[in-house]
C-alpha cells in the first residue's frame, strides 16, 4: 500500500497479547513479549501509516485498547500495562495528528467472547460483574469500530470508548 501510494483512510490496530502473572512472579522477558505485540507493534503500525495520512491530511486510527488498561486487577502486570501505554499513547496521537485532520481513538473492550476472552478461569465472576450479565461479540467491538472509522464520528478524537457491557469494578 505504501510502495503504490495508495491513500490509506482508516487504520484499526488490532493486536493483543496475554500473559497473566503477579509482578513477583513475572518474567522480564515476558514483560517485553507483550509489549513488543500490544504496544512497539502498535506504534510502528501508527508512525507508518500517519506518515501517507499527513500527507493526505485526513484519516482514522483506531486502537483495540482493553478495559484492563483502566483498572488493577492481579496477575496483569503486563497486559494491564501494555493496554495503558496504549490508551495513552492514543490519546498522544490525537493530540499530533489533529491538525491534520486525522482523528485517533480506542476502543477498550471488557470480556469478548473470542479465545482470548474465553481464557479466563473465572469468567462466571467476570460475567456477574457487568451490567448485561454476558459476555460481548465480536461483532459489538466490530461495530464500535465501524462508528469510529464513519463521518458520524468526524468530531471525536483522543477518546477511549468502552465497550464492556457495563463493567462493575
Amino acid at each position: 500500500i505504501l510502495a503504490a501510494k495508495k491513500p490509506i483512510d482508516v487504520l484499526i490496530n488490532n493486536a493483543g497479547m496475554i500473559y497473566g502473572a503477579t509482578m513477583n512472579m513475572l518474567p522480564l522477558g515476558k514483560l517485553e513479549e507483550v509489549f513488543r505485540v500490544n504496544v512497539f507493534a502498535q506504534v510502528q503500525m501508527m508512525q507508518l501509516v500517519s506518515r501517507r495520512m499527513i500527507a493526505q491530511k485526513s484519516g482514522r486510527i483506531i486502537n483495540m485498547c482493553s478495559a484492563l488498561g483502566m483498572e488493577i486487577a492481579p496477575g496483569s502486570l503486563a497486559y494491564g500495562s501494555s493496554k495503558a501505554a496504549l490508551i495513552w499513547i492514543t490519546k498522544l496521537a490525537a493530540a499530533e495528528l489533529g491538525e491534520y485532520n486525522i482523528n485517533v481513538n480506542g476502543i477498550a473492550p471488557g470480556y469478548i467472547d473470542t479465545d482470548m476472552g474465553r481464557t479466563n478461569d473465572n469468567q462466571r465472576e467476570v460475567i456477574e460483574k457487568t451490567v448485561l450479565k454476558r459476555l460481548g461479540t465480536p461483532a459489538e467491538v466490530a461495530d464500535t469500530a465501524l462508528f469510529l472509522a464513519s463521518p458520524e464520528s468526524s468530531f471525536m478524537t483522543g477518546q477511549i470508548i468502552s465497550v464492556d457491557g457495563g463493567r462493575l469494578l
